[in-house]
């Protein structure tokens, strides 16, 4: 498996390295990235869906059906460090937030160059 490393260990390492500081830039960009994604969402459903409160309702009850298997977690680290688990997760994050912003709004401009300014681009 792994070595575990102790705190005083911890504290030897070069400041990107230590917990502290993947649990800082986890604490700032998690909720920049989940909030980015979330106003997209919003504004999408609401101006180009034209979703009504029992549509988003419906929406969000099955967005939440990954977060009931996120119990797989557990046995994921059985096998991998939570840092490790927390990087992967945070650029896996990143990375779809990022994507899902340069999904083009179909039907909203005939020509390429209008249809661009519809992409958002969070990177």
């Amino acid at each position: 498996m792994f070595n575990p490393l102790s705190l005083d260990a911890a504290r030897e390492l070069p400041l990107w390295r230590r917990p502290t500081t993947l649990l800082f830039v986890m604490a700032v960009c998690m909720p920049i990235a989940f909030n980015a994604w979330f106003a997209l969402l919003n504004n999408f459903v609401t101006e180009v869906a034209q979703f009504d409160g029992a549509d988003i309702g419906l929406l969000h009850t099955v967005r939440e059906i990954p977060g009931f298997l996120a119990v797989g977690v557990i046995v994921i680290i059985l096998f991998m460090r939570e840092q490790v688990l927390g990087l992967i997760s945070l650029v896996m994050l990143g990375v779809a937030t990022h994507v899902d912003g340069l999904v083009p709004v179909p039907g909203r401009h005939s020509d390429d160059h209008a249809a661009q300014l519809d992409r958002v681009s969070l990177l």
